[in-house]
């Protein structure tokens, strides 16, 4: 009776090493590996979600409008209620449409620039035209936003409108 129990342990140890080694395997090459069951490389591979796209840097998307000759910073919160900072910032960066090319999602910014300018001309404020760009600033152990300061901050421009 024990060393069939210790069977089935080895037999169930074995099993959950291979299919921690076929969702990494599927991670790795994004190929489904060979007599692996779908289902269970699938698991294991949204197991490993989290660790599949680590930044060393936190990024946020910046909005802003030229109004009386220079850039005013516009709060975003309101496009995105309701979402906590990690959704949000997934939403900011159109993620779902970044896989599907460079070209689209140059578009899919270009929209969302547009729609930003055509919101905050009907809340009355009179930008000319709205930019959007993508800040990069260290992590900090302190917070999201410690250390999103001027000296930190790297810019890479996206779209203007119009």
């Amino acid at each position: 009776m024990e060393t069939l129990q210790r069977v089935g342990i080895h037999v169930l140890l074995a099993i959950y090493v291979v299919s921690v080694l076929s969702g990494l395997y599927f991670t790795l090459f994004r190929r489904f590996p060979p007599l692996a069951p779908k289902p269970l490389v699938l698991f294991e591979y949204f197991l490993m979600a989290p660790f599949q796209e680590y930044n060393r840097e936190n990024a946020d998307l910046l909005a802003e409008g030229w109004v009386d000759g220079s850039w005013v910073t516009i709060d975003l919160d309101p496009y995105y209620p309701t979402m906590i900072l990690g959704t949000r910032t997934m939403h900011r960066r159109l993620m779902t449409i970044e896989r599907v090319g460079e070209e689209e999602h140059r578009k899919a910014f270009h929209l969302l620039a547009e729609n930003i300018f055509l919101r905050e001309t009907e809340r009355g404020r009179g930008y000319r035209s709205v930019r959007l760009s993508w800040e990069t600033w260290p992590k900090s152990t302190a917070g999201f936003t410690h250390l999103r300061h001027r000296e930190f901050i790297e810019r890479t421009p996206l779209v203007m409108y119009p």
